[in-house]
């Protein structure tokens, strides 16, 4: 790992996350006219509150699919999109959420392709790893997105010789070409690497990476803006 970034990153105060994103029942009624939502999904989550929604069993895959969209802060253009193609991303999201996918590397690869085959049109890697993540946590798939992409890149950026694990666009969108299935992997075993040196689990690993975005920026995030 890059010495400097590294030694940064372990002094750097890190801010939980908190709730984000959307009113999910709100957000999910605009986006979708599929089944009606429960009142459960009438809040903003946090990562703990959402987990355990999506593993209440009583809540449809459409209702936690919608969470974490919401969570995540998803553009409702792109939402409606997704769910005028439920039928295709409906099996995958059960296959994942109810075990029949058993691999992070399996799970990416089902979204992927159905992605390149036409049927996932606004669901990019940056959401369709929020799925992964949250449907199953026994996958250990980690959320690959700009900021969590970008830190990797800066901390691993001397052992790779300066090339980028993680394709990210100018824009900061992760882009389908050059990130595959190998490049997913490599990605969540950096997370695990970064977890071990932090001393905390993966997910809490990633969060930090993610920091803490918006007017109030977390210390890690705005070092990534400056350095990347």
């Amino acid at each position: 790992m890059n010495e400097q970034h590294l030694n940064y990153l372990l002094q750097a105060i890190h801010i939980q996350q908190g709730v984000v994103g959307r009113s999910a029942l709100a957000f999910g009624q605009q986006a979708q006219a599929i089944e009606e939502l429960p009142q459960a999904l009438n809040q903003r989550f946090d990562r703990a509150n959402l987990l355990d929604l999506i593993q209440n069993q009583i809540y449809s895959d459409l209702a936690v699919t919608v969470a974490i969209f919401a969570w995540g802060g998803m553009r409702r253009d792109h939402a409606k999109q997704i769910f005028d193609n439920w039928n295709y991303l409906s099996p995958i999201v059960n296959a994942i959420r109810s075990e029949q996918i058993n691999t992070r590397i399996d799970a990416f690869d089902t979204l992927m392709n159905a992605r390149r085959e036409g049927h996932l049109e606004g669901l990019g890697i940056s959401f369709f790893t929020k799925l992964i993540c949250f449907l199953n946590p026994n996958l250990h798939g980690y959320i690959l997105d700009q900021w969590t992409g970008k830190s990797t890149n800066l901390l691993y950026r001397n052992s790779l010789n300066d090339n980028q694990l993680i394709n990210i666009t100018a824009n900061g969108w992760i882009s389908d070409h050059n990130n595959t299935t190998n490049t997913y992997e490599s990605f969540c075993q950096r997370i695990e690497e970064v977890a071990n040196v932090l001393n905390c689990t993966p997910l809490e690993a990633e969060e930090r990476l993610f920091s803490h975005g918006g007017r109030i920026r977390g210390m890690w995030r705005q070092y990534v803006i400056n350095s990347y």
